[in-house]
């Protein structure tokens, strides 16, 4: 999967967050073009939509998921920050996915590193013409036998979009490529470290060892959705 230059426009180019292209790779073809106009013409709101639920389960995370105070605590915050009347439909949200994570608990290992308490950065990876940005919410990184490993987690939150074991492969193996261009040093990044935390669904996906296909599947759809950008 080899990168791309970037496309044509620069930032008005075909550009995707890795939970969209996920949604993409499962979606049918109404499906696949309304992902497609929701990625053209983003609103700050859509943007910034879950933050107050990762930045909980962050901070529960690199906390060492030992502390339901965190959760509790974070829920009763977010909770707060609506109005008294009408509770907005986005608090609502945060708060049911924090709720989700807490029971049942998705079963996440981290293999002995060391979760981050901050986002990892923004990146980009360019693929047949499209930008996909990736940022994890938490970056995974220490010793092991000596030798420095590395991984990330990315959480999916999505209600009204069920994500496949298929498509979060795809997701994972992105997510892994991510770490392979941007984690500091020489680390070496396993694929069981590269993870997709679907947290309603209280899910764990891995990057898969099998790529060819996969690799060839995220070219194909890359690449129809450079064709159909710029009818959208």
């Amino acid at each position: 999967m080899a990168s791309q230059d970037l496309p044509d426009g620069g930032p008005d180019g075909p550009r995707f967050t890795l939970n969209a292209f996920m949604r993409y790779l499962s979606a049918n073809a109404s499906g696949r073009r309304s992902i497609t106009l929701r990625q053209k013409y983003p609103s700050r709101h859509q943007e910034v939509y879950y933050d107050a639920a990762a930045d909980v389960l962050r901070r529960f995370i690199a906390d060492g998921m030992g502390d339901s105070s965190i959760l509790e605590g974070g829920m009763a915050a977010i909770a707060e920050s609506a109005p008294e009347v009408v509770v907005p439909h986005h608090i609502r949200a945060n708060v049911e996915v924090v709720e989700a994570f807490r029971d049942p608990r998705p079963k996440l290992h981290f293999g002995g590193l060391a979760p981050s308490s901050a986002a990892g950065p923004q990146s980009s990876l360019f693929v047949a013409g499209v930008e996909l940005v990736i940022r994890p919410e938490v970056l995974l990184e220490g010793l092991v036998d000596g030798e420095a490993r590395g991984g990330a987690l990315k959480f999916y939150f999505s209600k009204g979009h069920s994500l496949t074991r298929s498509a979060a492969s795809y997701g994972a193996l992105l997510l892994k490529r991510y770490c392979e261009e941007g984690l500091p040093g020489d680390a070496i990044v396993l694929n069981k470290l590269c993870i997709i935390c679907d947290v309603r669904a209280a899910e764990i996906h891995h990057a898969p060892e099998a790529t060819m296909r996969r690799e060839r599947e995220i070219e194909a759809a890359c690449a129809e959705i450079a064709l159909r950008w710029p009818a959208t």
